[in-house]
């Protein structure tokens, strides 16, 4: 994880590459990845949740536990769960625009 939490991007109409930050400002307050910035989780069992520090004190404040599908990492988390889904996933719904 960089200090600056930039990294680098890629567009995928024009294959410009750029700088931007992990997660979109309009998307911050919303329960992500801390490893790899994804929306795509799965809610866990506390029990599961490997986050180490006051790993009690979440548990018992009701934090909800989640689970990176991609990344596999499991973690705490306080901030509102927002479901949002992959182009892929999309197109498997048929919701697609």
């Amino acid at each position: 994880m960089s200090v600056s939490q930039l990294r680098p991007w890629r567009c995928r109409s024009c294959q410009h590459r750029f700088y931007a930050w992990n997660v979109p400002v309009s998307l911050l307050f919303y329960a992500h990845c801390p490893q790899c910035a994804d929306f795509a989780l799965e809610k866990i069992s506390g029990r599961l949740a490997l986050d180490g520090n006051f790993k009690w004190l979440k548990r018992v404040l009701g934090f909800a536990a989640y689970r990176c599908p991609g990344c596999r990492s499991r973690f705490f988390s306080g901030l509102i769960y927002l479901p949002i889904l992959s182009d892929r996933d999309e197109k498997l719904a048929g919701t697609t625009k």
